[in-house]
């Protein structure tokens, strides 16, 4: 070679054995890095050179124990990852791309509501794998996810004194409340869900002649799992509710009907000319004042016959009265 050639060193190929697919292990014996030295860019002569032995490179994943109703499976790895596929009880789920894993800190998250598993997501008997693969698609590393229920949460539940006749069951009650069971006489009445707890206080819609001052009322606080938090018996004492209605006078062109009432409403009927106009629930009747909701486009006219019918929770008449039209 002439003194003042120029010399290139260009690294030409870089592979990888495809053996660690099967043992998640490289030697570095397996890395190959073809070496070439070019003299006045025209005379080119290639040597390969083997890496000499040392420890083997290891490729793996740790998942964390996965508690039930978080929203990640997290965990750690080692090895050039492209995605993680995941299967459920020996499905293929979804398949997570490398944004789901921090190459810096060799930890990875992966969204538990992408697997689309529906409602509830996961159980303590299914089985959840997760594959790594690299670039070239082969598997580098499995390992099972383990499930854990989470710690047990008591609560508390302290229901108010019960007056026969009443529409709902309420008091206040501590703890993730997520559902409740309702028992009259140790049978299961009703099941009550989130919506029915609100800031540390409940209200339970029920039947107003439903229960009687002779039966056994019990109230079961369940978790988000389903496991019991809490439960408390409900005192039950007698009613002697009086039933009234008092229509306001009603107005041609008026989308509502309203009004004063007492007793335990739980539904009403409106007739206009001896027809059915509609039947309204209880949620038209609160602390005395209804509003019989009809639509911007109300039927009513200066001379019709309209009435209000008041029904028990068994849909018997309690008191009808006639309402009168003006102007």
């Amino acid at each position: 070679m002439k003194k003042g050639t120029l010399l290139s060193l260009a690294v030409v190929s870089f592979t990888i054995s495809s053996t660690y697919a099967s043992t998640n292990t490289v030697r570095a014996s397996e890395l190959h890095i073809g070496l070439g030295v070019s003299t006045s860019g025209y005379n080119n002569n290639f040597s390969e050179k083997v890496l000499e032995e040392k420890e083997d490179i290891t490729f793996s994943i740790t998942p964390d124990v996965y508690i039930l109703g978080n929203q990640n499976i997290t965990g750690k790895f080692m090895g050039p990852v492209l995605n993680a596929k995941v299967y459920v009880n020996n499905q293929l789920k979804h398949s997570y791309n490398s944004s789901s894993f921090d190459f810096k800190n060799n930890t990875f998250s992966l969204k538990v509501s992408d697997l689309n598993l529906g409602s509830p997501s996961l159980g303590l008997k299914d089985e959840v794998k997760i594959i790594l693969t690299d670039w070239s698609g082969n598997e580098i590393a499995q390992n099972i996810v383990s499930i854990e229920e989470p710690a047990l949460e008591l609560g508390n539940i302290i229901p108010k004194v019960y007056t026969t006749g009443a529409s709902s069951i309420s008091g206040s009650y501590t703890g993730p409340g997520c559902t409740s069971e309702l028992y009259i006489n140790g049978k299961l009445e009703a099941a009550y869900f989130g919506e029915s707890f609100r800031n540390g206080a409940f209200d339970l819609k029920v039947k107003p002649n439903l229960i009687s001052q002779k039966d056994q009322i019990r109230i079961i606080l369940k978790d988000n799992q389903g496991r019991e938090i809490a439960n408390s018996r409900v005192q039950v004492k007698e009613g002697n509710l009086k039933v009234s209605l008092t229509p306001d006078n009603y107005k041609v062109g008026s989308s509502s009907i309203t009004g004063t009432y007492t007793g335990p409403v739980y539904a009403a009927f409106v007739y206009l000319n001896g027809n059915k106009l509609g039947m309204y629930l209880s949620n038209s009747f609160s602390e005395g004042n209804f509003e019989i909701y009809l639509g911007y486009s109300s039927p009513i006219r200066k001379g019709d016959q309209l009435e209000i019918i008041l029904l028990d929770g068994n849909y018997s008449e309690m008191v009808r009265e006639q309402v009168n039209i003006g102007f």
